[in-house]
């Protein structure tokens, strides 16, 4: 059983391959967002969420989905100012959520969510905020939860999800974290 929980979001600049829909593929330029130091080791350069990612608006075909996410602390000026300019300009960006979960002393990475899109809308000042993403393609990968562990694609423009049975063309990677290990309590991440 879990003793306790832990949660990050990276936000990354993305470059698009073209303008289509149906066909862009977003790639990380190797520049993050956040640059606040929240905890150290692999959550450097990251937001802590304070809840659980909401993925209740992400479908396949849809033309897009919208995910939500709860910060605990968005009191990073330079982030805040720059997640601002990103949603303004509709710039594309990769956005990897992970949990982690402590079994036994030792820190596990139980789910990984990563989403190519856009940032729809941002309430973000001192204390907790909140962020909404534009999900176009997101990659959902769990580890021993109730049903299992899977790894599954969503592609809500056209529809493809590994879910039924489909081969997405586009299937993003999961963005490591910025930082190292902080200790020896630390599993790999997914």
């Amino acid at each position: 059983m879990a003793e306790d929980k832990k949660r990050s979001i990276q936000i990354e600049y993305a470059s698009p391959t073209s303008d289509n829909d149906e066909t862009r593929l977003f790639q990380a330029l190797g520049q993050h967002v956040i640059h606040k130091n929240h905890q150290g080791g692999y959550f450097t350069d990251c937001y802590r969420a304070s809840k659980d990612i909401d993925l209740s608006g992400v479908m396949a075909g849809r033309g897009k989905g919208f995910a939500s996410l709860q910060i605990e602390d968005s009191s990073d000026e330079a982030a805040r100012e720059q997640v601002q300019e990103i949603r303004q300009a509709r710039l594309e960006v990769i956005m990897t959520y992970r949990e982690w979960q402590q079994f036994d002393g030792m820190w596990t990475n139980t789910k990984a969510v990563v989403a190519w899109g856009y940032i729809a809308n941002a309430s973000l000042g001192e204390g907790p905020g909140s962020l909404g993403l534009e999900v176009h393609v997101i990659r959902h990968e769990v580890v021993n939860d109730a049903l299992g562990t899977r790894d599954y694609t969503i592609d809500c423009i056209t529809g493809s999800s590994t879910i039924k049975g489909g081969a997405p063309t586009r299937n993003p990677d999961i963005i490591p974290p910025y930082g190292p290990a902080d200790g020896g309590n630390w599993d790999a991440p997914l």
